[in-house]
């Protein structure tokens, strides 16, 4: 398989290897999972991987793969992680659902931003589409829960574009396109870029007209108004949730019906490897985009911070207001922020012992105060955008700071005197028999007035 990839990749002139951060398992983990609770589905922001997500220092990548059960999502998922065929997410060959909520590789690999910056690329593998025992407002939730959270969703079909796949992603569509129009007048750029991957595509891509189309084309054609009412709700549903949209096709992997269900290490058709090799250098290596909300891209303490409010909406039963939650996130940033700001100035005026001069205590309070101005401007500049907040963590920081070390410098002097008054009295204390003898010896030296 890997000979056969790297033909591919050369004829597509892409380099196909991703490093990744060796301090993050290499494993799926899971991300979001679906409980019961009191006999109701309800959805869990797993601790243990939320933490691995947060420690990532570096703005997200995110691709998310859904699509139909047993679409063959995952075994693509695991073909774009690595194309030569090692493990990766769990791909099933029965009828049950091998993934349940979504999935995460906890190893992110090493890209580069649509503007040149370093980023980690984050790999989610959603729960199929329309399984055994489930209904279409348990899909609708999952699939909007990974449009939040993706900065590419790749959406993995059967066939070719008929009614039954537009009906089918419009449906699921409808959710995150009621998002969007929560949001009417603030930034949209929480909705991902849409990528439409046919699967096991054996047509020729021409026009009516008979001219020859290429993918993209073919996904706008079929998007256009039909003039019939449930068919052009579908298509507006996918065009309005996703303004950015792609398509790519890939032909059938392996001809034998018992390749694809057998856990192998055999390289699929050379035809297949191509377009997967095309598929993945547009999608990976053409610089793609962070994952961004109302301008900000967002990074691993951010992005856990925003799929708990999200989680916690959806939970509660209301469609999530991405804007609200994005202020959430800002504020706790921000609070977080501050907080080690002044936690940083106060460390500086406790380390000033008491019998050092006020003026060291006025240096180590300079000190303090550009130490928190440096951690609460960064976590400004960084985690939000610098017109969300303003300057209003750096005065509410300066604020505090300003009230701790008048504090401070009242506690300090009002040690200082209590020292005093304890010194002082010990003095007094120690020097009282003497001060006594003193007295004594001068009133028996003394001579009596005498009037005579």
């Amino acid at each position: 398989m890997a000979d056969l990839y790297a033909d591919a990749v050369d004829a597509a002139d892409v380099e196909p290897e991703l490093e990744a951060t060796t301090d993050f398992p290499d494993a799926p983990l899971p991300l979001i999972e679906v409980v019961d609770e009191e006999g109701e589905r309800k959805l869990r922001l797993v601790p243990e991987t939320a933490d691995v997500i947060a420690a990532i220092d570096a703005e997200l990548c995110v691709v998310a793969m859904c699509g139909p059960h047993r679409s063959g999502k995952s075994s693509l998922l695991n073909w774009l992680r690595d194309p030569a065929g090692s493990r990766g997410f769990t791909v099933g060959h029965g009828t049950s659902r091998q993934t349940k909520g979504l999935d995460v590789w906890g190893r992110p690999a090493d890209i580069e931003t649509e503007s040149g910056a370093p980023a980690a690329l984050l790999l989610i593998d959603v729960e199929g589409l329309g399984g055994l025992g489930v209904d279409a407002n348990y899909d609708q939730t999952l699939f909007a829960l990974a449009a939040l959270l993706a900065s590419s969703l790749v959406y993995n079909s059967p066939g070719s574009l008929d009614e039954g796949a537009i009906a089918s992603l419009g449906l699921v569509s409808r959710l995150a396109r009621k998002i969007e129009a929560d949001e009417a007048g603030g930034n949209s750029d929480h909705l991902p870029d849409l990528w439409w991957v046919l699967r096991d595509f054996a047509l020729e891509l021409v026009n009516a007209d008979g001219y020859e189309i290429d993918s993209d084309e073919y996904l706008e054609s079929s998007l256009r108004r039909t003039n019939r009412r449930e068919s052009d709700e579908y298509r507006a549903a996918i065009a309005l949730a996703f303004e950015r949209r792609r398509c790519a096709t890939l032909p059938r992997p392996y001809e034998a019906e018992s390749d694809l269900r057998a856990d192998t290490n055999k390289p699929p058709r050379p035809a297949f490897a191509a377009a997967l090799a095309d598929f993945r250098r547009r999608l990976l290596s053409e610089r793609p985009r962070p994952k961004r909300v109302r301008g900000a891209a967002l990074r691993g303490k951010t992005f856990v911070a925003l799929a708990a409010t999200y989680v916690d909406a959806f939970n509660a039963g209301a469609t999530p207001v991405v804007s609200s939650a994005w202020m959430a996130v800002v504020k706790a940033e921000c609070d977080a922020a501050v907080d080690a700001g002044v936690a940083a100035h106060a460390a500086a005026l406790l380390a000033v012992p008491d019998d050092a001069p006020e003026a060291a205590f006025a240096a180590a309070r300079l000190e303090g105060c550009r130490a928190c101005d440096g951690i609460v401007a960064a976590a400004s500049n960084d985690a939000v955008l610098r017109s969300s907040v303003g300057d209003r963590p750096l005065l509410d920081a300066r604020r505090r700071c300003d009230h701790d070390f008048a504090e401070n410098l009242r506690r300090r002097r009002d040690r200082c005197r209590t020292a005093l008054s304890r010194a002082t009295a010990a003095v007094e204390k120690k020097l009282a028999p003497r001060l006594r003898a003193t007295r004594g010896e001068a009133h028996t030296t003394c001579t009596p007035f005498d009037d005579a």
